[in-house]
This record gives structure tokens, C-alpha cells and sequence, in this order.
């Protein structure tokens, strides 16, 4: 059965849930205590904690997996999953993980960014290739800017030479259920 479906409506579920104050804890109690229990503490951004909670809803039977998986570092959850042998692809996928990489002066940064995708649009043209995605993001906001809030529909122009700030890392592709 395809994951997919059951990510995004849990996703969607989670839409508008807001934080208090800068990363300090949540409007939602239920949320707070979900969040809390994928490892999530006061302070830390919350990005990876919310695509876990989404995937580790879905993926009940690989549950003891996810929590080996992600991490509050979106990139190194990234680097975890790939080397666990799931899919990563170039290509966004409905459900799928984006994550993207901080670049300062074109360097790599630890920090990052990790959404759910909801849809993409990729065109190629000879050799080139541009895109966007509709993401459903966890510490975001509606014009996902870097002050994140809640949960948010995000659409963005993917990016996959940015010098200064976010590059798309690559796609985390959802397993069958």
C-alpha cells in the first residue's frame, strides 16, 4: 500500500499548529506531548521532529527504525536514511522528505531545513532543470521565511545552487506501508 496518502493527511492534520515563544513549547498540549516524545526539547528547532512525528504515525511497524533515523539535525537525518538504504532522489515525490542544507559563502553548514513535500512542479529544459514544491513544514510560516511559528503550507522555488543559505539536499522517498 502506497505511504504517500496516509503521510500527507497526517501532515494536513497538523496544518496551523503554533509554537510559543521562539522554539520554547506549543499552543496545543497534545502536541507539545508528541513532540516531546520524538525527542524534541525547549529550545530546539523543530523542523525533523515534526517530519518524524509524521512518519512515525504512518509507520507504526517501523517505529524503533524512524527513532533510529531521524535526528534533530535535518541533514543528518538526511545522511541517516540514505545510509539505511531508502531511496533518495533528485526528484520530489507526494510525502517524501525535502531537505535542504545551509550553504554560507558556498560552504556547507550543519543546519538545514526538512519538510514534507505535498506536490512539485519540475521542468526541464536540455540540461537544466527548475522546479517548485508545495511542502507542509513544521517551524515554518505561510511565506516560509526563516522566522518559523507553526505549521505551514510552504510553496518554494527549489534551489539547487544556492552560495548563501538553504540548497536542496535531496528527496527522502516514503517506503511502501
Amino acid at each position: 500500500m502506497k505511504a504517500a496518502p496516509q503521510i500527507l493527511k497526517t501532515a494536513t492534520f497538523y496544518l496551523g499548529f503554533r509554537e510559543i515563544g521562539q522554539n520554547e513549547g506549543f499552543e496545543d498540549d497534545l502536541f507539545q506531548k508528541y513532540m516531546i516524545g520524538r525527542g524534541w526539547e525547549s529550545g530546539m528547532a523543530w523542523c525533523s521532529f515534526f517530519a518524524e512525528l509524521v512518519y512515525w504515525g504512518t509507520y507504526i511497524d517501523r517505529q524503533k527504525e524512524l527513532d533510529k533515523l531521524f535526528n534533530g539535525s535535518a541533514v543528518q537525518t538526511y545522511h541517516n536514511f540514505k545510509k539505511a538504504g531508502w531511496s533518495i532522489s533528485g526528484v520530489p515525490a507526494p510525502g517524501s522528505l525535502a531537505v535542504w542544507q545551509k550553504y554560507q559563502q558556498g560552504v556547507k553548514q550543519w543546519q538545514g531545513h526538512i519538510a514534507i513535500v505535498e506536490s512539485s512542479k519540475i521542468i526541464i529544459e536540455g540540461v537544466e532543470s527548475k522546479g517548485e514544491i508545495t511542502t507542509i513544514d513544521g517551524n515554518s510560516n505561510e511565506d516560509g521565511s526563516r522566522n518559523g511559528y507553526m505549521v505551514a503550507r510552504v510553496t518554494r522555488v527549489l534551489n539547487w545552487e544556492e552560495n548563501n543559505g538553504l540548497r536542496i539536499l535531496g528527496f527522502i522517498i516514503p517506503k511502501e506501508l
